[in-house]
């Protein structure tokens, strides 16, 4: 099995973030598969949208590497999410 690093952790088979990387105030730098992860996006979609202006740029780390800091791309992540509909009344509740 390959090795995982943080903040990734295997829990009964799939992959999942470690529930303790999720808090807002953490302002750490995440690598690609977790930017994938978190946005549901693949990386050709995330180079285009980066360089039409419509999500977070990378940060250099390396020569052969990048990042993004966690509170841009959950910015992105918030303001890129759908408003909730509104509660419609149970048809019983009606009677």
């Amino acid at each position: 099995m390959p090795r995982l690093q943080a903040p990734f952790h295997w829990e009964n088979g799939p992959l999942v973030p470690d529930p303790a990387s999720i808090d807002a105030g953490n302002d750490r730098i995440i690598r690609i598969s977790e930017v994938m992860y978190r946005t549901g996006l693949q990386r050709s979609t995330l180079y285009a949208r980066m360089a039409s202006g419509h999500f977070p740029k990378n940060i250099s780390l390396g020569p052969r590497s990048v990042g993004w800091y966690l509170s841009d791309v959950n910015k992105w992540i918030n303001s890129h999410r759908p408003a909730k509909p509104p509660c419609r009344p149970n048809s019983a509740d009606l009677r």
